[in-house]
Formats: structure tokens, C-alpha cells, sequence
């Protein structure tokens, strides 16, 4: 006996006849006829008097009878829980962001919360801060690079990019294949201000390593990369470089070599508290964003390449 047997002996005792019943469920009335038949069957004793045109409940009928409107009552509990653990899209995620990721996660994701129905709350502030609101609940989910650390933090991987090492085709480290961190113990680098993430990012995984690095040149991003393209530093040039980036933004005149020391890499991942499960509840959302945060990412390094380029070309005509 299963619960949809259940539910049309309810509707017959509703409407003491089997044509009242059937039309309420949708059925016909032999299908009717033929499940009650196989339910007093299978119980091994009549449910119904057949009295005229109506069906009065036998007393084994009317003990059941409050037994399956328990079961019936149970079922419906049931289903409301699921309908409501299943309304992920009414829901809003809160949503924090760390350095750079933010521009690349605002891109995308409007387009994406609408289309599902859900909203979202966008967070940006220290690491320290986030940490915290992830902890407590402030927060559903972090994008941010480097990964966040901390006890029962999960983190999925959305973009991995190996950093590299270019220099002027004159430099005297410019033949080797590759370059290790020691080799740049008696070099001064040149670089982004300190405030700019990639700047911070290459600073902290030396720092890791054991290494301080050195720099005779530290400019904004613009005038940075104007003075690259101007071929102003030939003779001495060294700087790291996110290696998806080296051909559009150096080009001619400049090397690319991978860096040999282990992870050197630059990784933003999705983190969040994984005791709380969000992940497998958010799991389109989650998966959304691993197969479009590359893609996103790569549109807006081309949209930042136009701008520099702009800006060049712009410097160039004053000049």
C-alpha cells in the first residue's frame, strides 16, 4: 500500500461515492474502483458498505480512517519542508569580496542572480574583517585571492594564473630558462605602487619564501605600463607578470620566464564555512560561478589591456 492509495480512500470517505471522488482526483472512475479494490485486497478486509448510491465506511474502515489522516498529515508536513528547502532562489546570498575579485565578480553576476530569482548582498572589506562576518554568519560566501585560512573555512578554486618573471631582452638574466627567487637577490625590480593587489600579492608570496625583495621603481598602474610600452627600461629591466597577461602588455623587446621556486601562483577561490553546508545548498550557484569566473575574469583583463592602451596613446599624442 503506498500514499497515493492512501490519499483516494480519503477522497471517497470525502464524497461517500466513487464518481464524486474520481472526478476530484483526476481519475477515472474504474481506476477508482480498481485501486480500492486492490487496497482491500492487500488489507484483507472491506473498507466500504455499499448502500445505494453511497459508501459508508465499514468499522475497520472507520479505524483506519484516523490513522491515514495522520499519515496524510505527516506527508503534507513532509512536502512543505521540502518546498521550502527547495526556495534557495528566494533567498538572498551575502556575498563578500577581497582585492581585485570584486571588479570581476560585479561583471557577471546580476545577469546570473536575476535569471535564478536570486538577490545579493555584496561586501567588500579587510581580510580581517571578512574573516570575521564569515564566522559569524554575516557572510555567506567570500571571493577572494589569496584564499582565506582559518578553522573549518572550505574553499573552492575559481582561477589559478602562474606568475612569471620578464626582463628586457638585454638584462644579463635574459638567456636563462627559467629564474629562481634567488636570483633576484642582488636586483632591483621594478613594480606597481604598493597599494595595487598584484604588487601586494608578489610582495607576500616572497615574504613566504623567505625573500625581501628590492625596487628602484615603484609607479601607478597607467604611467607603469605607458613607460614599459615607450621602451624607456631595456638595459635593466626585471618585474613579475600574471603569464596570461606578458604578450598584450609587454610584447617585443621583453622575456617571459617562469618562476622554478614551487606555487608561485596567483589563486582566487570562492570560501565560506563549510560546517554550514552552503555550498551543496547553493550548489548551481557555486558551479555557476566556477565555469564563469575564468571567462569573466580573461573579458575584463582584456577590457583593462584596452584602457592601458588608451592611455598610452593618449600620453604619446601630448608628448
Amino acid at each position: 500500500m503506498d500514499y497515493n492509495q492512501i490519499q483516494r480512500f480519503l477522497m471517497i470517505v470525502k464524497h461517500s461515492n466513487l464518481s464524486g471522488a474520481a472526478k476530484e482526483l483526476y481519475i477515472s472512475q474504474p481506476a477508482l474502483s480498481l485501486s480500492l479494490a486492490n487496497m482491500e485486497k492487500e488489507l484483507g478486509m472491506p473498507l466500504f458498505y455499499r448502500v445505494k448510491n453511497r459508501l459508508v465506511l465499514t468499522p475497520e474502515g472507520e479505524t483506519l480512517l484516523e490513522n491515514f489522516e495522520h499519515v496524510k498529515d505527516a506527508f503534507d508536513q513532509l512536502e512543505e519542508k521540502k518546498k521550502s528547502l527547495q526556495k534557495v532562489e528566494e533567498r538572498s546570498i551575502r556575498l563578500g569580496c577581497l582585492g581585485n575579485s570584486l571588479f570581476y565578480a560585479t561583471m557577471f553576476m546580476d545577469n546570473f542572480l536575476q535569471a535564478d530569482g536570486i538577490t545579493i548582498e555584496t561586501v567588500c572589506a579587510d581580510t580581517e574583517t571578512t574573516v570575521e562576518m564569515l564566522k559569524n554568519g554575516q557572510l555567506d560566501f567570500v571571493i577572494t585571492s589569496p584564499p582565506l585560512e582559518g578553522r573549518a573555512i572550505g574553499n573552492i578554486n575559481l582561477y589559478r594564473e602562474n606568475i612569471v618573471l620578464v626582463t628586457s631582452q638585454n638584462h644579463r638574466l635574459s638567456e636563462k630558462s627559467g629564474l629562481m627567487l634567488k636570483d633576484l637577490e642582488h636586483e632591483k625590480l621594478f613594480g606597481l605602487s604598493r597599494q595595487h593587489y598584484f604588487r601586494k600579492l608578489c610582495d607576500r608570496l616572497c615574504r613566504e619564501k623567505g625573500y625581501m625583495l628590492d625596487y628602484q621603481m615603484e609607479m601607478n598602474m597607467l604611467d607603469y605600463y605607458s613607460a614599459i610600452k615607450k621602451h624607456q627600461y631595456l638595459d635593466d629591466f626585471i618585474a613579475f607578470c600574471a603569464e596570461d597577461s606578458f604578450e598584450s602588455l609587454y610584447g617585443e623587446g621583453y622575456v617571459s620566464h617562469p618562476i622554478l621556486d614551487s606555487d608561485f601562483t596567483h589563486m582566487t577561490v570562492l570560501s565560506f564555512m563549510a560546517e554550514r553546508k552552503l555550498h551543496f545548498q547553493y550548489e548551481d550557484f557555486v558551479n555557476h560561478l566556477i565555469q564563469q569566473y575564468p571567462q569573466q575574469r580573461k573579458l575584463y583583463e582584456k577590457i583593462y589591456r584596452y584602457i592601458v592602451a588608451g592611455y598610452i596613446n593618449e600620453s604619446g599624442k601630448e608628448e
